[in-house]
């Protein structure tokens, strides 16, 4: 709730309480980390990421991770082909995850998402656009 009244720094110390008092909460997991992005903090998500490798359970938390990974490294503006191949594989599979469109989209248009045009149209292409159709795909089933 505080991230969507623009209170990431609210957001945040939630999160990492809630994390604090239930290590394995992979939902305030993948909030944390995506407030982190959103807000340009790399360094942090980066760890918290390496600490949701070690917890993942599910076949959800697998998509979860890879989407909010591969998002990652295309913000550095680093060359994320292995994580695009990784997040290709995940989409082949039986795949829901909890955003919908509407917050996907949103997220990507958030006045606190630092990131230059050229990152976040990468993004659209090569991870929301990809989800959507997947998403629709299945819905069809």
């Amino acid at each position: 709730a505080y991230a969507r009244q623009g209170e990431s720094s609210k957001a945040i110390k939630n999160y990492k309480k809630a994390i604090e008092i239930k290590p394995d909460h992979i939902n305030a997991y993948t909030n944390l980390i995506e407030i982190l992005i959103i807000t340009g903090d790399c360094i942090e998500a980066n760890n918290y990421l390496e600490q949701v490798k070690k917890i993942k359970k599910s076949v959800q938390d697998t998509s979860v991770f890879s989407m909010l990974n591969t998002i990652f490294v295309l913000a550095k503006g680093e060359d994320a082909k292995v994580e695009l191949e990784q997040f290709k594989e995940v989409l082949e599979g039986d795949v829901s995850l909890s955003w919908s469109f509407d917050e996907l989209d949103e997220w990507l248009e958030s006045p606190e998402l630092k990131l230059r045009d050229d990152i976040k149209k990468k993004i659209e292409e090569d991870v929301i656009a990809p989800f959507k159709a997947r998403q629709a795909e299945l819905k069809d089933k």
